[in-house]
Order: C-alpha cells, then structure tokens, then sequence
C-alpha cells in the first residue's frame, strides 16, 4: 500500500482528534480494516473505513484513493472504477476514535 497526506491537515486532524496520520496508516496496515461506506464531499469519493489499532482503540478513518490520473469527461459522483488499494495511491483525509456505534458495528462485523 502507498499512502500520501497534507502535512497541515495531519497536523490539524492531531491537534482536533489526538490521532495521527501515522497511527490511521498503521490501523489500515493492520489487515483488520473494514470498509464502512462511502461519502461524496468537497467534489472527490471518500471512503469511510473502522480499523483497530494497539488492540484496543477503534479508529474511524476517511481516505480518498488516487491512481494520479484526472479524467474530466467521467462523472465525479460516480464511484471512480479504479476503487482498488493495490493499484491506488491512499490518501488520508481524516482519523478519530470511533464513536460507540461505529465500534459496535465494527465488532459485530468480526474482522
């Protein structure tokens, strides 16, 4: 996986969250990651996913992924068809605890 973010809305989502970039990548490494859906906001897709981190925090983190090729002919609220982690650059947009809900949805998913 390759990841890339904005160092002043890293800096800004750890002032606001207490979480890092750093911590939401290694939560998304982990191999635990559960995709919980997607959002369309600020003209891109955005997927929402929950991940655990340290075994015990549940993160809920908001990435976009990018392949590095603008096609302006597609429509921007169609999920894009190149949706896949291994061929993607993942950007992370932003991380927090999980709130009780998600962390429910997230256990009873099982991962």
């Amino acid at each position: 996986m390759k990841f890339s973010r904005d160092e002043r809305k890293a800096r800004e989502n750890k002032r606001k969250h207490g979480i890092s970039f750093t911590l939401a990548q290694n939560a998304l490494e982990s191999g635990r990651a559960f995709y919980a859906g997607d959002q369309f906001e600020d003209d891109e897709w955005r997927m929402v996913m929950l991940a655990p981190v340290r075994g015990v925090l549940i993160l809920f983190i908001v990435i976009t992924l990018r392949d590095g090729v603008e096609d302006d002919d597609t429509n921007k609220e169609e999920i894009p068809h190149y949706w896949n982690a291994d061929n993607s650059i993942i950007r992370i947009i932003s991380a927090r605890k999980a709130d009780k809900d998600d962390q429910i949805r997230y256990l009873e998913h099982g991962i």
